[in-house]
């Protein structure tokens, strides 16, 4: 795993704010100053910081994996390698992300893949030759969240809002409707009594309430 550290926390991108995560001297050091990332190295030997053991995942084959020429990492990968320029710009590994929803807004992963070349006993080619790590290649990768997805996401942000002013509008109608509804039913109610028509035990007898 590599761990990435916060840049910066405004990141606009389509209308939205993002946080921007970067990879750091952190994220491939050697246990010397991030202890933890002492259990990525196999027998306890990782080598200076800068890179990260995959031999495990390449069947045993001495390969390991930094930022492109070697950036951020430490100078002695660079001693025996021509044509190193590390540069920020473009060697970054970076990501943002909304930070409501962790969704990415911008991801740009470059990584570099070497092989340890070491010394050989009893191959004279090999024997004298310092221990070095040998660039193979390296790729960067970018991801941008389009424009319709960048609108829906912004409208994902806005339903919590909608939704409680959603549920406090219906329930006012609601209340609103209740005393209308009460008020027509006193109001009739009262009108009822003040015309009942009241029937005499005499034929023909017939009086309202208010004649008596």
């Amino acid at each position: 795993s590599m761990d990435l550290s916060i840049h910066e926390n405004t990141t606009k991108y389509e209308g939205l704010t993002g946080n921007k995560y970067i990879g750091t001297k952190d994220m491939l050091d050697n246990g010397k100053n991030v202890p933890s990332r002492q259990c990525y190295c196999p027998n306890g030997d990782c080598g200076p910081s800068g890179t990260l053991n995959i031999s495990s995942c390449k069947f045993g084959a001495p390969a390991f994996v930094s930022m492109p020429h070697f950036y951020l990492a430490d100078p002695g990968y660079r001693e025996n390698i021509t044509g190193m320029s590390p540069n920020e710009q473009k060697h970054e590994l970076s990501i943002v992300l909304e930070p409501t929803t962790g969704i990415p807004l911008l991801v740009k992963a470059a990584l570099q893949l070497n092989i340890l070349l070491e010394p050989v006993e009893n191959m004279s080619m090999f024997e004298n030759i310092n221990m070095t790590y040998i660039p193979m290649l390296w790729f960067t990768q970018e991801a941008n969240i389009t424009a319709d997805y960048a609108k829906q996401v912004q409208l994902l942000l806005i339903l919590p809002s909608l939704g409680t002013v959603t549920f406090f509008g219906i329930g006012g109608i609601g209340i609103l409707i209740f005393f209308i509804g009460l008020f027509v039913y006193v109001r009739q109610r009262w009108r009822g009594e003040e015309t009942q028509v009241l029937i005499s035990k005499y034929d023909g007898d017939v009086r309202t309430r208010n004649e008596m």
